[in-house]
């Protein structure tokens, strides 16, 4: 953007009041009319303008070069549409923040990945003088007057007048990058943390599933002591046993348990004067086999738990990329917010400079006998639409850096500056076609990922189903051996098949059946309009962002010859053009305004429209370069299954 058109200072104003007053008092000569023209308009002391200088338009806001958070070095020169700045890593949750790469598959957003530029100058209502050529009579008082003025253009400290702060509320302020703001928003967000820590679990669970066919083995001790007694006579015994238990289950189906124990059997008989101890000493072995043939056979059935576990881990995988997405695009998002609060705070206090100096414009023309009392009262009223709008303002900025703070998770008493604004990249066709957009978007999509799984994890719940709803044959063999005092031996063996069914009066099993059948149509029609939804998303999508890149293109040019209008009735107004009016100006100035606010607000408007593009296509953490240290576990269909 362009400097604002220069308005009147008093100086110049003052010349055009005097060479009125000299043209006046000519004519009444003329006439013979004795007149004698007050001289009050050269006599009191000039009044200094007053000009808001923003600073941020004085010179470019370049980001802090070493950030407390994050450290952006410069690299290797960057591609047509670069990817973001190195984001370093951050803590546990185990999130990990590597030096972005330089290419991706689909590029689409560039302005996250985009150098740093300066930010384009907004508007500067400035009162820079316009003299015109003095008439070549001067009185004492006329010369006295040119001398003033001469003095207080040579003080330009005088011109420069600090900015309004851009907060009301107490509070320690800091500087605040894009970047930084994207690390506070992953290193802090208790949603984030939350959905790791459910990853970490169904991690575990599926580790704990896995394990299902590891050997489990069980050692176990007891010791007893039991007294019993009849009349005078009394036994006591002591037992102490030692057993060893191992369960084994096969991914066919079948259970080994087997148990080795050894036991001492120790006896005390009393009986009046006599006593006498017998010890005993037996070891047993014990092993029984189970293998099912027809519910519960097989390694598909037997390992369809496992899966699904594998699923469920996998969902909660996709979940916390999808929360970290949403936080990344919710903290861009509010930081473009607070950048967008303090521009149009600056607009609006640079509006209301210009009013107020219109205000002095117009007095210094009423009292040179230009304009009547009356026209006056328009640009006063200018300056109090003016003071409304800069309340109004401040309370977005308000509003706008305590949403940032929400998403950051900081102390609500902090104040961050957004001093990182990034140029409006041009719109690249090529990355925008849809097909390839909706390849991408299939493959990394979070939710549409999600959904595939919960189908896939659905249909081997039906397996399941459909299995128990079979007859169960089991074929069984036991073997048993003991040993008592290491010399007698006995044992047994037992071989058997066993048929079970369930009949008459419970159809729970063929309900469980159709639940799962229905669940499974369900997302199989859920998946599919899930599919669609997201080509028609893509197409809207990409449409939004060329709507909204034509719409920041019409916005500058609307601010240019807005820009030229007011300058062209300025001029117009320092020439005397017969028909200029203050109120056109005010007008002008309004309709200043306004494109300035609808330029910032579509280019922020784009910018966004970007960014949501990325989230939905699942590829705005491979821009900012955030992985998940967690890896995906590995993924089978069901049909590999």
């Amino acid at each position: 953007m362009s400097q604002r058109p220069p308005s009147f200072d008093l100086v110049t104003v003052r010349w055009i009041a005097l060479g009125s007053m000299l043209l006046g008092a000519s004519s009444t000569l003329l006439l013979g009319l004795r007149f004698a023209p007050s001289d009050r308009s050269s006599s009191e002391p000039a009044k200094k303008p007053s000009v808001f200088v923003s600073p941020l338009r004085e010179k470019s806001i370049e980001p802090p070069s070493d950030p407390s958070i994050v450290k952006v070095e410069a690299e290797a020169q960057q591609p047509p549409l670069p990817l973001p700045p190195d984001l370093g890593s951050i803590d546990r949750p185990e999130i990990d923040f590597p030096p972005p790469p330089r290419e991706t598959n689909v590029e689409v957003v560039a302005e996250e990945a985009s150098e740093v530029q300066p930010p384009p100058p907004l508007t500067e209502r400035s009162t820079p003088p316009v003299p015109p050529e003095p008439p070549p009579d001067k009185s004492q008082d006329e010369r006295d007057s040119i001398a003033d003025s001469e003095g207080f253009d040579d003080r330009p400290e005088a011109m420069e007048v600090e900015a309004l702060p851009l907060t009301t509320e107490e509070g320690e302020t800091f500087d605040l990058t894009l970047s930084d703001a994207v690390v506070l928003a992953l290193q802090h967000n208790r949603e984030v943390k939350n959905a790791y820590l459910e990853q970490l679990l169904s991690r575990q669970t599926l580790a704990s599933e896995a394990d299902k066919f590891e050997p489990n083995f069980t050692p176990e001790i007891t010791i007893a002591v039991d007294r019993d007694w009849i009349g005078g006579t009394a036994n006591n015994r002591d037992d102490l046993r030692l057993n060893a238990r191992v369960e084994v289950q096969l991914p066919t189906g079948a259970s080994i348990d087997a148990s080795v124990g050894t036991n001492t059997d120790p006896a005390f008989d009393a009986t009046g004067s006599d006593f006498f101890q017998v010890d005993t000493v037996r070891q047993d072995l014990q092993v029984r086999f189970v293998q099912p043939l027809l519910q519960g056979s097989g390694t598909t059935i037997n390992r369809a738990s496992i899966e699904i576990a594998r699923l469920e881990d996998a969902t909660n995988y996709f979940s916390l990329k999808a929360t970290l997405a949403d936080t990344l695009t919710d903290a861009i998002s509010s930081y473009r917010r607070l950048l967008q609060a303090q521009e149009g705070l600056k607009i609006q206090q640079l509006a209301l400079d210009s009013a107020r100096t219109q205000v002095e414009i117009t007095q210094a023309l009423i009292e040179g006998g230009r304009l009547a009392q009356v026209d006056l009262v328009t640009p006063q009223t200018q300056v109090a639409n003016r003071e409304v709008s800069v309340v109004e303002a401040k309370n977005r900025l308000t509003q706008s850096r305590l949403d940032l703070l929400q998403v950051l998770d900081l102390d609500r008493s902090a104040l961050p500056i957004a001093v990182e604004t990034p140029a409006v990249p041009e719109l690249d066709r090529d990355a925008l076609k849809v097909e390839p957009l909706l390849e991408v978007a299939l493959a990394n999509n979070p939710e549409y990922l999600q959904r595939l799984l919960q189908l896939d994890r659905e249909r081997w719940r039906l397996r399941l189903a459909e299995d128990e709803r079979r007859w169960q044959l089991d074929f069984e063999a036991r073997y048993r051996q003991d040993l008592q005092d290491l010399r007698d031996e006995s044992g047994a063996w037992r071989a058997a098949f066993v048929l079970r069914r369930e009949f008459f009066g419970n159809d729970r099993l063929d309900l469980a059946v159709a639940r799962r059948q229905t669940a499974v149509r369900t997302l199989e029609n859920d998946t599919a309009n899930l599919r669609e939804d997201l080509a028609l998303d893509l197409r809207n999508r990409v449409r939004d962002i060329e709507a909204k890149f034509r719409q920041v293109e019409l916005a500058r040019r609307a601010t240019e010859l807005s820009r030229q209008q007011l300058e062209n009735e300025r001029e117009k107004l320092r020439l005397g053009v017969a028909n200029t009016r203050i109120i056109d100006i005010v007008n002008f100035e309004n309709d200043l305004v306004s494109a300035e606010n609808a330029e910032l607000n579509a280019a922020i408007e784009y910018l966004n429209a970007l960014t949501d593009l990325d989230r939905l296509v699942g590829i705005v953490l491979d821009k900012w370069n955030v992985s998940i240290e967690i890896e995906l576990p590995e993924m089978r269909t069901f049909q590999e299954n």
